[in-house]
């Protein structure tokens, strides 16, 4: 909400979460029968996270 609201905020928290999510989608990806809904489900973490983070860093 800090970051939202132009004030300076750490980005270890979003960074933490889109690393989370990227483990799951590599997770969902390298299962023998590829767990789509996983992978999916995932990658909207792993965007809006790196995106979040990188917005905390400028």
């Amino acid at each position: 909400m800090g970051n939202l609201n132009g004030q300076p905020s750490s980005f270890i928290q979003p960074f933490c979460a889109a690393i989370n999510a990227l483990l799951w989608v590599a997770y969902g990806w390298v299962k023998p029968k590829k767990d789509w809904i996983l992978i999916i489900a995932d990658i909207p973490g792993v965007i809006f996270g790196f995106v979040a983070a990188i917005t905390a860093i400028l």
